[in-house]
C-alpha cells in the first residue's frame, strides 16, 4: 500500500514541478517508520508519531533547503 501512495505522491510532484511549481517533498524518515510501526493508522501510535514528527521535519525540511542551490 505504502509503495502505491508513494508512486502516486511522485507523479503528484512531477505534475507540479512540470508547470514550474517549486515543491518540497517531506515523506517519513526511518525514525518516523520506526514509531509508525507496520499499521500508520493506529491510533495508539499517534502521540509518539506527532512528536517523532516534530523532530524529524524540521531537520528534513532544513537538509533539504541547504541542498538547494541559491539564486544570485
Amino acid at each position: 500500500m505504502r509503495a502505491f501512495i508513494t508512486r502516486t505522491l511522485l507523479r503528484e510532484v512531477r505534475a507540479l514541478r512540470a508547470h514550474g511549481v517549486k515543491v518540497t517533498l517531506v515523506t517519513p524518515g526511518p525514525q518516523d517508520l520506526a514509531v509508525m510501526g507496520l499499521n500508520p493508522m493506529d491510533p495508539r501510535r499517534r502521540a509518539a508519531v506527532l512528536e517523532t514528527s516534530l523532530q524529524t521535519s524540521p531537520q528534513t525540511l532544513a537538509a533539504a533547503h541547504s541542498a538547494r542551490p541559491s539564486a544570485a
